[in-house]
């Protein structure tokens, strides 16, 4: 095998191993790209816990239409927190300095006018861990329109 290769191997391993060794010591946040929370290491769950699932949906002439964290040009943990989870409590939505659903609807209107928008619908389940598994507890649901 050629030095060079060698050489190069051990760099791009002693950077991978240097990497994580760097984000583990700072706790930069719950997500390191490319380097991603274990769940190794996370808590053991327990009978009770709870896990949701949030979908919103665009209202149109033609149907409903999935939308997800690509149509508002968000990271998904941003779109889910300040947008589709909000949107299905009844809380105030924190986007783009945006305070109510109804703007929420109108720049939305803006962004995507191929969608012919009628409205909006937030759904989130909530599912609690029961000895069989996962078992939907109640569901959080709201629909906006103009």
């Amino acid at each position: 095998m050629r030095q060079w290769y060698r050489r190069l191997v051990t760099l791009v391993i002693a950077g991978c191993i240097g990497g994580q060794a760097l984000v583990v010591a700072l706790r930069i946040g719950p997500w390191y790209w490319p380097w991603m929370d274990y769940p190794m290491y996370s808590r053991s769950h327990v009978l009770g816990d709870e896990a949701e699932h949030v979908t919103l949906t665009a209202l149109t002439a033609g149907g409903e239409v999935p939308l997800d964290a690509g149509d508002f040009g968000l990271s998904y943990h941003i779109w889910r927190g300040e947008i589709a989870v909000p949107l299905a409590v009844g809380e105030p939505i924190r986007f783009h300095d945006l305070e109510s659903s109804g703007d929420l609807l109108a720049w939305l209107a803006r962004e995507r006018e191929d969608l012919a928008l009628e409205g909006l619908r937030a759904r989130r389940e909530v599912y609690v861990l029961g000895p069989a598994g996962l078992v939907l507890d109640r569901t959080d649901e709201k629909t906006v329109r103009p």
